[in-house]
């Protein structure tokens, strides 16, 4: 028998490192050909979800074409995608807007996507700070007063005396006041440097055009959308910064106690209780006399109707001026269809313009009372009077909002009344006494009681009305504010109407507000109407 002794040969130590070697090499190829998979697969991902971010906010666009906007780090409502990737709104405005996409599942990727790049980029977003106001944190501001605008904006002072605005900025026309001429859907500071250095503001009035404020030492300034001179600065140039109203030509030498905005005009009641307008004078709503424009402050003719007499206060809207003079008694110029300059002398569609001041009709509902204050809007009148009750004269429309419990006849024809005639006090009104009263277009008005409770009337479609649901049939009678939650048993000291929409301020220096906020018109940071009143302007 054969034995065979013979032994199979071991590795040396030489080839055992370089069979370890290769077995090292061959794993760092299998580990990094799964890892970029992995990434690959993490971009596709990242890649694929910010596309779909992208349809969210096409198809999120406001009735005015303008994107939505979120909080700094907010994820996009309506957005459904894979729990791997990190979605956050960086930056952005009704125009413009970036947001950011990382995967959770490998780190460093990082995509984009942007208004004005509709493909994913890799990297962040250039700019990721407050997302154009939607994202930083809001200031808790104590309002003196507020006003809203004509097509989603606003602006208001602060008990110390600083002008903040916000919403929508239409036709570049710079009209928040920061030197810029984008959206913000908080409020904004306007800018206190230049003219406004060291002032302190006591009164705003706000337009969806242009802005005016004055201060305490009885000067006024105005900044936004300048095409007929409404800035009174002596020129026809937009200014997205406050511009100082010139103290020459009417005003030379005098203060300026109050201010009021219209479409494209301005007019203001000097020291000495004289009126000046400036801007657009197509309509005689300079009450001069005459329908020539001017870029400077021109004197309201205080002859005639309004001699003897000084302003007391000024309302001013589309192209019609009303006025409460030191007598208590209501005056008007300017646009006269319908008869809102209140003087009885014809409520016609076409009838023509009115140069200089009249006096509002003081027989028949008013007889025997004088007016404690009053508002325009669009083509319609109302004040309350000594009697603590509301009267109102104009245009009627298609909403009644005269409040005087008719309706336009069935074949469109307006019920105008070229006098004043009483708002119906039974329903909401029923034993109520009225401190403060607004309205502003598309037609209708709101009052407050001295029990703090309200009342609107005339249009009422996206929550106008605020009685805690929307509804498309106008009222032509009073019909009562939802006054709920913050706002119950609060006392309300201000009331100011802007198209589409009405806030107050309570005594604790809160606003509430109610109606159409898609375009950021309540300062809320949110693009919803509401139906009834809601904290605004500090959310």
């Amino acid at each position: 028998m054969k034995i065979n002794n013979s032994r199979t040969k071991a590795f040396t130590i030489v080839e055992l490192a370089v069979i370890i070697t290769v077995i090292g090499i061959l794993a760092a190829v299998s580990i990094v050909g799964y890892g970029s998979w992995r990434q690959s697969l993490a971009e596709k991902e990242v890649q694929s979800d910010l596309q779909q971010v992208a349809s969210v906010m096409e198809s999120g666009k406001n009735f005015k074409n303008g994107y939505p906007i979120y909080s700094l780090d907010g994820k996009p409502d309506n957005y459904n995608g894979s729990p791997n990737v990190g979605v956050k709104y960086k930056s952005g405005d009704l125009s413009t807007y970036c947001i950011e996409g990382a995967s959770s599942l490998y780190e460093g990727v990082v995509y984009h996507i942007s208004s004005t790049n509709s493909k994913p980029t890799e990297g962040a977003c250039a700019s990721s700070g407050g997302g154009g106001g939607g994202g930083s944190t809001p200031t808790v501001i104590a309002w003196q007063e507020v006003g809203l605008g004509g097509f989603g904006n606003g602006c208001g002072l602060s008990t110390s005396g600083k002008a903040y605005c916000w919403g929508t900025t239409t036709q570049d026309s710079g009209v928040l006041g920061d030197g810029l001429n984008t959206t913000s859907p908080r409020p904004v500071a306007v800018k206190s440097d230049g003219v406004m250095t060291g002032k302190t503001l006591r009164q705003i009035t706000v337009n969806s055009r242009h802005v005016c404020v004055t201060s305490t030492d009885n000067n006024a300034y105005c900044w936004g959308r300048n095409s007929a001179g409404q800035l009174g600065d002596g020129s026809t140039t937009n200014s997205n910064v406050p511009v100082q109203v010139a103290k020459t030509g009417s005003l030379s030498g005098k203060g300026i106690k109050s201010i009021h905005v219209a479409i494209d005009f301005t007019c203001a009641v000097a020291t000495d209780g004289s009126g000046h307008c400036w801007g657009n004078n197509s309509y005689g709503q300079f009450g001069n006399g005459t329908t020539s424009s001017s870029t400077t402050p021109v004197a309201v003719n205080m002859n005639g109707a309004l001699a003897g007499k000084t302003i007391s206060s000024l309302s001013a809207e589309s192209y019609t001026v009303c006025v409460k003079a030191s007598d208590s008694n209501g005056y008007c110029w300017g646009k006269a269809q319908d008869g809102v300059v209140g003087d009885g002398g014809g409520s016609a569609y076409n009838r023509g313009p009115q140069t200089t001041p009249v006096a509002i009709y003081r027989s028949g509902a008013l007889a025997g009372k004088t007016l404690v204050s009053l508002d325009i809007a669009e083509s319609s009148a109302c004040a309350i009077a000594s009697d603590q009750k509301a009267y109102c004269w104009g245009n009627n429309a298609s909403y009644g909002q005269l409040g005087i419990g008719v309706t336009p006849a069935s074949n469109g024809t307006s019920i105008a009344k070229d006098v004043p005639t009483a708002v119906v006090t039974s329903g909401a009104l029923s034993g109520k006494s009225l401190k403060l009263i607004a309205g502003d277009s598309p037609g209708f008005f709101c009052t407050v009681a001295t029990d703090n409770t309200a009342a609107c009337w005339g249009y009422s479609s996206h929550g106008v009305l605020g009685m805690g649901s929307d509804i498309y049939e106008s009222k032509s009678s009073p019909i009562a504010v939802s006054i709920t939650g913050n706002l119950a048993g609060k006392t309300i000291r201000s009331l100011n109407s802007g198209y589409y929409g009405t806030c107050v301020i309570t005594t604790d220096d809160k606003a509430y507000c109610w109606g159409d906020g898609r375009s950021y018109q309540f300062g809320n940071n949110k693009q919803l109407e509401l139906f009834a009143p809601e904290e605004a302007l500090n959310g």
